[in-house]
């Protein structure tokens, strides 16, 4: 049984924690720990020895920056070996703007989440988890009452959650 699309609304800039997954979430790449460094830097894309291309979303950078201006923690919870993600999150600029990561080579993004708010200190009203797994992100919704966004279901991609936040009114 899948879950109803729900359509993240401004409502979601109450939230103090954002908590990305990383491959089809924030990039095109279905499995950056698949990759084989070193990895050579072409705009937002990285290409990596084999000429395998990771290519991050273009809103990325402005998101994050954006999440951080309005003082929000941002957090990573990827199903990955970390070599080669944290490498490209370095790459691209974003290790500056996570407040903590979690990669491990498992699904359990349940117990990635709970580090993570235990970390964070974050009760799960106050957590947005986005991620491209709709399984894995309502597994994460039933366990810990987290409100999560499925990429490809409640957002097209990660660029639409850039639109909501910059079409919060400015005070």
């Amino acid at each position: 049984m899948h879950a109803e699309k729900r359509a993240p609304t401004r409502s979601l800039l109450n939230k103090r924690v954002f908590v990305f997954d990383l491959d089809r979430t924030l990039w095109t790449h279905e499995d950056a720990q698949s990759t084989v460094p070193p990895f050579t830097l072409e705009g937002l894309k990285a290409v990596d020895s084999r000429g395998d291309v990771v290519q991050l979303y273009d809103c990325v950078p402005e998101l994050f920056r954006l999440l951080k201006e309005m003082g929000k923690k941002i957090a990573i919870a990827s199903w990955n070996a970390p070599d080669s993600p944290q490498e490209l999150l370095r790459l691209f600029g974003l290790h500056e703007f996570i407040d903590y990561s979690v990669i491990e080579p498992h699904p359990y993004k349940t117990s990635m989440l709970m580090r993570i708010m235990t970390r964070l200190a974050a009760d799960p009203d106050e957590v947005a988890f986005f991620d491209d797994n709709e399984e894995i992100a309502e597994q994460v919704a039933r366990d810990l009452g987290v409100d999560v966004y499925v990429i490809g279901r409640d957002l097209e991609n990660i660029c639409e959650l850039l639109k909501i936040i910059k079409s919060e009114p400015k005070d």
